[in-house]
């Protein structure tokens, strides 16, 4: 009674405590206790060989749910917008690839990959639009929330000039196909802002070559600016001051699936998010630091 006392870090006492509650549950002595040395009964052995059986299975399911998130998928298929893809996904997949043998990663427009998701064709989606929040047994994990901001040429310096553009210019941005797109219209529509002529393309790189070539104005995201450094010379970002609006990005998964992975991903995407996409934008345009919100 002292020995196993010492070992389980409680007093004699207890020890004995503990055995009189067990013979009363079972209406049956477990110790022969007219036997010296002290001795099990029949019942206690077979108690006791039955604890050993137990305890070995205890320890069976602590490792094997301890090592299944260790386990390697055979394959984990991640759709993102494609400025997410083309800023982070190399980078995630260099933290990240060991959660899966075969990766693949898809880029392009959220309904799209919300249509691939349902139908169980991706494993998660990263994604900017509300399109799922009706949808129950999804687990979302908020990446960042960044704002919307103005895109106009370089040589476009102060404030009367911005507005002289954005009244004689058309307004270049997103298609309507996107979410990026759908938010952007209900957003101008809100505040009835009715640009002059709107070009709508479905491609950044394609609106910040328009955007340097002087044939208009843009809304887009910080994300959005970071997937083309090849136009940061030439195309200027500025906060909108009237009626702002931001947009939130998320890694939606199904829950109780891959929760482990999902977890991992979400945390180096956010890092990354912030060191890879906006660290050196915040640099160069410091007003645009306390419009984020990082999770």
């Amino acid at each position: 009674m002292s020995v196993a006392g010492q070992r389980l870090g409680i007093t004699q006492a207890r020890v004995s405590q503990t055995i009189s509650a067990l013979e009363d549950r079972f209406g049956t002595e477990l110790f022969a206790r007219d036997r010296r040395p002290l001795d099990l009964t029949r019942s206690g052995q077979i108690l006791y060989e039955k604890a050993l059986t137990m305890l070995e299975m205890e320890e069976e399911i602590w490792n094997s749910v301890r090592s299944i998130a260790s386990v390697k998928r055979p394959l984990l298929h991640v759709a993102g917008a494609t400025s997410f893809v083309d800023v982070v996904g190399g980078s995630l997949l260099a933290r990240v690839g060991n959660l899966a043998d075969q990766w693949r990663v898809t880029a392009g427009l959220t309904p799209d990959h919300v249509m691939m998701f349902l139908a169980r064709q991706v494993d998660m989606i990263v994604t900017i639009d509300d399109m799922l929040e009706q949808h129950v047994g999804l687990k979302r994990y908020e990446l960042v929330r960044e704002p919307y901001v103005l895109a106009v040429p370089a040589n476009v310096s102060n404030d009367e000039a911005i507005e002289a553009l954005t009244k004689t210019k058309p307004l270049i941005r997103y298609g309507r196909s996107g979410g990026t797109g759908r938010q952007t219209i209900r957003h101008l529509a809100r505040m009835n802002i009715e640009p002059i002529k709107t070009i709508e393309i479905e491609s950044v790189f394609a609106q910040m070559t328009l955007i340097t070539q002087n044939q208009g104005w843009g809304l887009t995201t910080p994300l959005c600016f970071a997937s083309t450094p090849a136009f940061h010379s030439t195309v200027r970002l500025v906060p909108i001051t009237r009626g702002s609006f931001r947009r939130q990005i998320s890694l939606i998964s199904r829950d109780r699936e891959d929760d482990e992975a999902t977890k991992e991903i979400a945390e180096a995407s956010r890092d990354l998010l912030r060191e890879e996409a906006f660290n050196q934008l915040i640099e160069e345009y410091d007003w645009l630091e306390e419009q984020f919100d990082f999770f």
